[in-house]
């Protein structure tokens, strides 16, 4: 009771005391509460009390009952709890000791923490006070800890970002809201979308590339100033500073970590160099697309980088003589310039130019440079060569046309060669090369004396039955020996048992001590499926085979039994094929017969063709060493270089071969993929069993093509698992479908390819008038866009900025849609690209510059060949879009170079030069025509008056433009409201059809047309929140070879963080 009159009196003597000037909010109370923990009185306790009244608006001539009160709002009760738990952490002694005052805390608690605080730490049922006390005191201290404790943990930007979720919960949880709702002030700061912005945009910064890193580092940094600044402006306390501030600065602190080390902000380094490539300068008039490497040998980020073409040999003609190609991070970078030969060229024609970049810091770095076309042979006699056939699907049978299978024909010749030679089996899939072995062996015994090679296809003899097959068999071989050895074949009639031949041979070796026989049977796996299992018949003919390759000839007959994958089939049904040493032919593995491989392509077109290393890698990686598909896709390149007149073949050469041979594939080609390797006996199970296979191929090609790629569990998702997984199983085991990383993928990938892009309408026509085959599984399916399809796109489109936007990058770019149908409704989008390439970027500049050539007359001086009364500049800094072109103005229109001015040193070089009679500014697009009449006003005010007075005409030259915004701009022209003259001339003037939505667009019917545009703003929207349609909502197509409008859908456009969105025109 004694401390109890002390603050009665204390209440007296504030009372008297002035207050006026004291502000009444959260500082205050911050302030106060600091005082009175460096007092740790209970003076000090009861002006905090008073505090919390002026600030909830009680009455503060008496706090201790204001504070108390019990017919308090809920949330001044929270309030004044959450203080007490404040207050007790640190000063439970003050409270503890007065009576009176621990009966009103308690009783407080009781009332806003009984119903779920208690719980949580679990009080439960009647509690003395000491026990609440002692729990309450912990509270506060726990809550700050395990704060603290997630700031201490982050330690990288990936375990920052893996903090979100804890740290969200954590937020969440009832004992943090104590503190969060009463004591934070500004309650948004600790609200769920304020901590999202700050994770998103760590996320986009660790999700972003090098070249992007800077603008998202730059973004998380504008965020967390953001918070700093409402974090001051609403007062910060112990809770804002542990629940927010250490947080965000964590995560600002390892991310400014991890940007420092990456080296984007240092210095780069850039290296120009050509390619490896010969170019076809004898094909006079042809555009040939000139590569050279740019490498970025860092450590930092090259930006703004530019080639300009300098010079080139007078043989040469360069369709674009500067390259504007943005930002390049460290590595190998290809660009391509376009050229043509003006002559037959023998010698080496070079290229002089100058490469310029800046570094993060904005030094600019300038370097010149000298290239070299290496031609090709310009000396072949097409003619002639385009008749030759240097890559026969045909099986071989000389050692020189046999390759890769060296060690495996020196192996099988020494076993039998042996004094007793020993007999072999040749499997593996079909179209390996098993019958250019066997025929290569046949052919080396075929010239040594007294040594007789048999060679037998299968295919030649009578399969009606397993008896016809063993007589046709056994008479074949007696009438091939024949016509070796003197023997009478009547004498051995062969019924339906092998007996007879067994007589044969025993006769023969007995009669000829000194010779050999080896017996080569191909296609041994299509023997009745008869003879395969423990029967009478197949056990005798499996006997009779053994017998005269063993006992009965002596040691001195072996046969060869060539097959396919059918032979596992065979050798596991009967032991008498087990001292045969079997050999499996397969693939060209790159690990062990790389050289045989490129052998396999080099060696047919030596002295004609020659191939690059990165075209014969590109090769592999299709056919994976198949011979056969090797030596496919190599006949079909093989014509194609011939009709071009090319001799070398790069990887470009490559890629255009493999996608004409699987347009070119048939079924037939391939079958044996699903054909072959079943080991059943019953015709009728085996066409089931193949059935289900072809299904299988269908449905792994249906999921290839919607989602990019397959796992297990897409397959088995249907109702026959156990069909599902048994077919799945079967074409593992046959290394038809390997699982890496997850994912399941067909072998070789060109049968991958084949099956997605044509294929699975092969394989679906067999089974069209099924009710299997659903409506939707065919519509997806027919929304497919085939690679041809990519191509012919890609090859539609000019370079932009000095790349080519090939097939792979369509195809990834759809990717990103979520299903077949909205990947159709893009690529009808692509497919009207308005793309502004050189040359008819030139055809406008030229355009525009009739403008000037009507207005302005110029005599030309003797002896000089450019105009120097024009000052072509652009709107803008010089790094805007529009300046890219002025260099190409300038040199199409025949004006000095020095006429070239960026927008602000305008009013200087009209000051120093009298002669000037035009200023032309040259665009590239007018959106809204906002900026435009801007930049207008601007030059209006900086020299206006200078213009006015000298009578210079001023032409605005714009590539194309909006009808709305281009007559915006007029209006503003035509108003008077310029002291001088303005000619403006857009080439190409955008209508409402332009607009890819517009109700007059012919893009998409109107089904479609609705359809698209959800589409386009559906992923735009996460890309540009305003304008997710373009800027203003224009609904453009156009892309320039430079760079692409933000009036344009942003989906062309926009690089995405997060979500990740990759475009397919980068905007610089």
């Amino acid at each position: 009771m004694r401390n109890l009159r002390f603050l009665n009196n204390c209440i007296i003597y504030l009372k008297g005391t002035s207050m006026k000037g004291i502000p009444v909010g959260s500082n205050e109370i911050e302030k106060d509460f600091a005082e009175f923990t460096k007092a740790n009185s209970i003076e000090g306790l009861h002006v905090f009390f008073r505090r919390i009244c002026l600030y909830l608006g009680l009455d503060e001539r008496h706090p201790l009952v204001s504070v108390f009160d019990t017919a308090n709002g809920e949330a001044i009760k929270k309030m004044v709890a959450s203080c007490l738990l404040r207050v007790v952490s640190q000063h439970s002694k003050i409270l503890w000791e007065d009576t009176a005052l621990r009966l009103k805390v308690s009783t407080l608690w009781d009332d806003v923490y009984s119903k779920d605080i208690y719980k949580i730490l679990k009080l439960t049922g009647k509690i003395a006070n000491h026990d609440l006390f002692r729990k309450m005191e912990e509270v506060e201290s726990t809550q700050l800890r395990q704060f603290e404790d997630l700031a201490g943990s982050m330690i990288s930007v990936e375990t920052a970002s893996e903090v979100r979720r804890r740290y969200q919960k954590l937020l969440s949880s009832p004992l943090t809201k104590i503190f969060s709702e009463s004591q934070i002030y500004d309650r948004s700061l600790v609200s769920p979308e304020r901590v999202a912005e700050v994770f998103n945009a760590l996320d986009g910064y660790i999700e972003s590339d090098r070249v992007n890193s800077s603008k998202s580092f730059s973004r998380l940094e504008d965020v967390i100033t953001k918070y700093d600044e409402d974090i001051r402006r609403h007062g910060a306390n112990i809770y804002v500073e542990t629940f927010v501030s250490k947080i965000i600065h964590e995560v600002l602190s390892v991310t400014t970590l991890h940007f420092e080390l990456s080296g984007s902000q240092q210095s780069a380094e850039l290296v120009i160099a050509g390619t490896d490539r010969k170019y076809p300068l004898h094909t006079t008039g042809e555009v040939f697309s000139y590569r050279m490497n740019l490498v970025n040998v860092g450590p930092g980020i090259a930006y703004n980088v530019q080639i300009n073409i300098l010079e080139v040999d007078s043989s040469i003609e360069v369709e674009s003589q500067e390259l504007s190609l943005g930002a390049l991070d460290v590595g190998i970078h290809e660009f391509i310039v376009n050229m043509k030969s003006n002559c037959d060229a023998y010698r080496t024609p070079s290229i002089l130019g100058l490469m310029s970049w800046t570094d993060y810091s904005g030094v600019r770095t300038e370097i010149d440079f000298e290239l070299l076309i290496i031609p090709q042979n310009g000396t072949l006699d097409w003619q002639k060569i385009k008749y030759l056939q240097p890559y026969s699907l045909e099986s071989v049978d000389s050692e020189d046309e046999l390759i890769g299978r060296k060690d495996m024909l020196e192996n099988i010749y020494s076993k039998l060669s042996l004094r007793k030679g020993e007999s072999s089996i040749i499997y593996g899939q079909k179209r390996v090369g098993k019958t250019s072995l066997a025929k290569t062996i046949q052919n080396r015994f075929k010239a040594k004396a007294n040594h007789i090679a048999i060679f037998i296809e299968t295919g030649s003899l009578d399969k009606t039955s397993p008896g016809r097959f063993i007589k046709s068999l056994g008479d074949k071989v007696i009438r091939s020996l024949a016509r070796h050895v003197s023997i009478d074949p009547e004498i051995y009639k062969v019924d339906s048992s092998l007996s007879p031949l067994v007589s044969c041979i025993e006769d023969i070796v007995h009669a000829y001590p000194d010779l050999k026989i080896v017996l080569i049977i191909d296609e041994f796996d299509e023997i009745p499926s008869q003879l395969y299992p423990y029967t009478i018949e197949g056990d005798s003919f499996f006997h009779n085979l053994r017998s005269f390759s063993g006992e009965s000839g002596e040691g001195r007959v072996s046969l060869i039994l060539v097959g396919g994958e059918n032979m596992g089939v065979i050798m596991q049904s009967t032991d008498k094929l087990n001292k045969f040493d079997a050999s499996n032919v397969g693939y060209f593995n790159k690990s062990e017969y790389w050289e045989d491989f490129k052998e396999l392509l080099v060696t047919p077109v030596r002295d004609v063709m020659e191939y690059s290393d990165e075209a014969i890698l590109k090769l592999y990686e299709a056919t994976e060493g198949n011979p056969f598909y090797t030596k496919f896709v190599a006949k079909v390149l093989y014509k194609k270089m011939c009709d071009r007149r090319c001799s070398f073949i790069s990887a470009d050469e490559i890629e255009d071969a493999v996608r004409d041979s699987v347009q070119t594939m048939e079924a037939i080609n391939l079958n044996h993929f699903w054909s072959d390797g079943i080991r059943v006996e019953d015709p009728e199970r085996r066409d089931l069993i193949e059935t289900e296979r072809r299904r299988f191929l269908i449905s792994f090609a249906d999921k290839l093509r919607e989602h990019g790629t397959v796992d297990k569990k897409m397959m088995f998702g249907g109702a026959d698992f156990g069909v599902q997984k048994e077919i799945l199983d079967s074409f593992v085991s046959r290394n038809i479908l390997v699982e890496e990383e997850g994912s399941l993928r067909i072998k070789p990938k060109l049968f991958e390819r084949w099956l997605v892009e044509k294929g699975v309408h092969t394989l679906r026509a067999a089974f069209a008038d099924e009710e299997a085959l659903s409506a939707f599984e065919a519509r997806e399916s027919a929304a497919y866009i085939p690679d041809s399809s990519l191509i012919s796109l890609a090859d539609s489109w000019e370079l932009y900025r000095g790349r080519r936007v090939g097939s792979s990058e369509i195809r990834a770019w759809l990717a990103q849609f979520e299903s077949n149908a909205e990947r159709c409704l893009a690529f009808k989008i692509l497919e009207n690209i308005n793309f502004y390439g050189e040359a008819r970027v030139r055809e406008k500049l030229k355009i525009i510059h009739d403008v000037v050539r009507r207005e302005v007359v110029y005599s030309v001086k003797s002896g000089e060949r450019s105009r120097r009364d024009i000052i072509v500049s652009a709107f803008g800094p010089p790094s805007k879009s529009g300046s890219s072109y002025l260099r190409m103005y300038v040199s199409e229109n025949g004006i000095i170079s020095n006429g070239v001015k960026s927008f602000a040193d305008i009013p200087k070089a009209l000051s120093g030069d009298e002669q000037t009679k035009a200023v032309v500014f040259i665009d590239d697009i007018i959106g809204s025509g906002t900026t435009m009449i801007d930049c207008l006003r601007e030059f209006s005010e900086a020299a206006g008056e200078m213009i006015s007075q000298r009578d210079i005409l001023v032409v605005v030259g714009v590539i194309c433009g909006l009808r709305s915004g281009v007559e915006k701009v007029l209006q503003v022209i035509d108003s008077g409201e310029f002291p001088f003259r303005v000619e403006l001339k857009v080439c190409d003037v955008l209508d409402e059809g332009d607009r890819a939505f517009s109700p007059v667009s012919q893009l998409f019917d109107e089904g479609d047309k609705h359809k698209a545009q959800v589409m386009a703003r559906k992923y735009g929207s996460k890309l540009q929140s305003r304008h997710p349609l373009g800027y203003a909502d224009s609904q453009l197509l156009v892309v320039f070879k430079d760079n692409c409008p933000n009036n344009t859908l942003p989906i062309i456009w926009c690089t995405g963080e997060n979500p990740k969105w990759v475009p397919i025109f980068k905007r610089i």
